[in-house]
């Protein structure tokens, strides 16, 4: 009866301390309070948000990807990843803001699709929707697996741009060597930060040696003029690497250049990834339906089918995921803006088990087809038509 009785007593005497803290708390600053308990979703620009705390007494951060005010830590509401928030309202400012156009990602896949061939010059009259383009550069070398790397720089005055495309895989042998090295061979250390796949940097450092002085100079001669890079799947990834560094090297601002990709598989570690969304803000990773080569090299997970795992050095797609959720794509076929969880391998879109799993099952030449086709393109081999 002691023991309960003295329990009591502290009890009561709690109570009192917290009411008096209370009022006290009270009386000093009504306006504190309110700010306590204003939320920072409702805050509706990146100024009043970055300014504002939430409860944890941390700035609320500003994601440009929607537009919206969110609290610190609010990983499972906030689609932007920690390099991409924004949380001073002096970098309010410089944001630059990423709108999808389909329109521009049909003219990109032509680009890629150019990409493939021997002679660009040749074949660009051909391709009517980037058809205004003039070639500036081809450079095309051996590379692994008993293929041809290539990329190319072409500019256009109609379309006020700079195009800087990457050819794809060629054949079955180079997907193999790609693999096998994947599986072998570790990461590498990469200048922007992170650690990407060996075979991509290799390929990217290849044709970039030679590539990168005239696309510097087109940038130079055309400030004005926007800076599209693309390619399909190794294509995309070796686009995703120049894209990073252009914007590292500050060749360009970060608002002139665009980034579309289709088919990339992953490019490099979590690091990596992050170190792309701060860079690249107006960047894209196209996806059809259930291409099997944006899901290699395959990320860590805890159990097959639950969420790729960031923090474990393992491959990690960088953002941002549009995806095409039908066999049938075209110009004018709807489309998602993945930005569920986890940051940029959202299981809504391409990363859902119930899409990449069929590529192990009947459904494998599918899958096949899905990531050969973007636009109604066959990438690969249209230039051969």
């Amino acid at each position: 009866m002691a023991f309960s009785v003295s329990w009591l007593c502290f009890l009561l005497l709690c109570l009192v301390a917290f009411n008096d803290a209370w009022l006290f708390s009270r009386r000093r600053s009504r306006r504190r309070i309110s700010i306590r308990i204003t939320r920072c979703d409702s805050k509706r620009n990146c100024v009043s948000c970055t300014n504002h705390k939430s409860w944890s007494g941390q700035p609320c951060r500003w994601c440009p990807r929607d537009k919206k005010c969110h609290a610190h830590g609010a990983v499972f509401t906030n689609p932007c990843s920690r390099s991409e928030n924004v949380v001073s309202a002096s970098a309010c400012n410089s944001i630059v803001t990423p709108n999808y156009d389909s329109s521009l990602a049909f003219k990109m896949v032509y680009l890629s699709a150019l990409a493939y061939a021997d002679n660009v010059a040749k074949k660009i009259p051909r391709a009517t929707e980037v058809a205004s383009f003039r070639l500036v550069r081809q450079v095309t070398k051996p590379c692994e697996g008993n293929a041809k790397c290539s990329g190319f720089v072409a500019v256009s005055h109609t379309e006020r741009a700079i195009a800087v495309a990457f050819r794809g895989s060629e054949h079955f042998n180079q997907i193999k060597v790609q693999a096998l090295k994947i599986l072998t061979v570790p990461k590498v250390r990469f200048q922007a930060g992170g650690k990407v796949q060996k075979y991509f940097n290799d390929a990217f450092v290849l044709i970039w040696n030679d590539l990168k002085n005239y696309v510097y100079r087109e940038i130079r001669r055309y400030r004005n003029y926007k800076v599209w890079v693309t390619g399909h799947s190794l294509g995309g990834a070796i686009a995703s690497l120049s894209s990073t560094v252009l914007l590292y090297e500050r060749r360009t601002p970060k608002n002139n250049l665009f980034l579309y990709t289709f088919g990339q598989p992953r490019v490099g570690d979590y690091k990596y990834a992050l170190q792309h969304d701060r860079l690249v803000p107006i960047s894209f990773r196209v996806n059809h339906y259930r291409d099997l080569v944006v899901h290699l090299p395959t990320c860590k997970t805890l159990l097959p089918g639950t969420p790729c795992i960031a923090y474990t050095g393992g491959p990690y797609h960088h953002g941002k995921e549009i995806y095409y959720g039908n066999a049938v794509m075209t110009k004018t076929s709807s489309y998602k803006k993945c930005q569920g969880l986890p940051h940029n391998e959202d299981l809504g879109c391409s990363n859902n088990p119930s899409v990449w799993s069929k590529c192990f099952t009947s459904g494998f030449k599918n899958c096949i087809n899905d990531h050969l086709y973007y636009f109604g393109v066959n990438v690969g081999n249209w230039w051969k038509n």
